[in-house]
């Protein structure tokens, strides 16, 4: 009996101690805990905390402004544009360029206004221009075309409502040598004309004539023509006299120089609204910007032109300019009736 009791006794004891060898054994293998995530420990209010930064973050972010090209209009340096000029100009920028081409911009400023005029830059000889007509009014978009040029577009001359109420242009529109429209005399006392070279890949001969030529003017070799109020400069002379209280708006115009081609819009600053980097929407541009006789002088003192037509302003100037890589887009309040292209020689 006693025999019996010992052995359960001693089998008792070597499970126990086995127990204990095979516990601790396990204490000394098991991982440690990992360390606690300090994103999962944080308590409902600093969760809260933490959330509640986000929507600033994201607005901080929204309101980072784009890539701008317009200037920086407190950091500008202004000069006069001539001697006895009231007008002030900047120092221009070049926005684009190509062969042959460039964009400039020049910040202006008058006694009651400061704005933005964009000048295109083209070699005159070998280049080559059309005028695009349309049948109704429709935003320059409408017309330019779809290759990437480079090539400027500009919005064209005036336009009326005919006996039915529809939109027509104010003078002669020869587009391909089809007269679209023909000459009227309220429609302008200036002429764009444009004849086809003898090499016909040598590009078009531009000039701007006074509207009683017109007649003398026309031959085979013209294959494009645009009337427009009003010719703005001829022999490098101005033809507007500065009068009190003239009308201020956005306006547009075409120069020829000696060696070049000029496009040129010109808004106020008030009036320009930036959609994208070189994309702009022109708003109340019939109160705001130059007069005709200061648009005419900037355009001389910046161009030196010999020549220059007054185009359609106010709420139907737009400019579009294309090159390989870029696209420049000034976008008018309403459409044009017509509008003209011009591209720089071919190489």
């Amino acid at each position: 009996m006693k025999k019996d009791v010992t052995q359960r006794y001693n089998r008792w004891l070597i499970r126990g101690l086995t127990a204990l060898v095979l516990t601790c054994f396990g204490c000394k293998n098991t991982p440690e805990e990992p360390a606690p995530n300090t994103e999962e420990t944080q308590t409902n209010e600093q969760k809260t905390i933490k959330t509640a930064e986000l929507p600033s973050r994201m607005e901080n972010a929204e309101t980072i402004p784009p890539k701008t090209t317009l200037p920086d209009w407190n950091s500008l340096s202004w000069t006069p544009l001539s001697t006895g000029s009231d007008l002030m100009i900047a120092e221009v920028d070049t926005i684009l360029e190509s062969q042959g081409f460039a964009l400039l911009q020049y910040p202006w400023k008058s006694e009651t206004s400061q704005g933005v005029a964009w000048i295109v830059r083209i070699k005159r000889e070998g280049s080559f221009g059309r005028v695009l007509p349309s049948k109704t009014v429709r935003p320059l978009s409408k017309l330019v075309s779809t290759d990437k040029g480079p090539w400027v577009v500009i919005n064209g001359g005036f336009y009326e409502h005919d006996s039915e109420g529809n939109n027509v242009p104010m003078g002669v529109v020869l587009s391909g040598s089809h007269l679209e429209h023909d000459y009227v005399h309220r429609g302008g006392s200036g002429i764009l004309l444009m004849q086809q070279n003898k090499d016909r890949h040598s590009g078009k001969s531009m000039k701007i004539i006074h509207r009683n030529a017109w007649k003398d003017a026309k031959t085979p070799r013209v294959t494009d023509a645009l009337q427009s109020i009003d010719r703005i400069i001829d022999k490098s002379k101005l033809l507007v006299k500065k009068r009190e209280h003239m009308r201020h708006t956005a306006r547009s115009a075409v120069a020829l120089s000696h060696d070049h081609i000029w496009v040129i819009a010109a808004a106020a600053r008030g009036s320009i609204k930036e959609t994208s980097a070189h994309e702009y929407k022109l708003v109340g541009t019939s109160f705001k910007g130059l007069s005709l006789y200061h648009f005419a002088e900037l355009v001389q003192g910046l161009t030196s032109a010999e020549q220059a037509l007054n185009l359609d302003g106010a709420v139907s100037t737009q400019l579009r300019v294309q090159t390989m890589d870029e696209m420049f887009d000034v976008q008018g309040e309403r459409g044009t009736i017509n509008a003209l292209e011009f591209r720089p020689p071919r190489r």
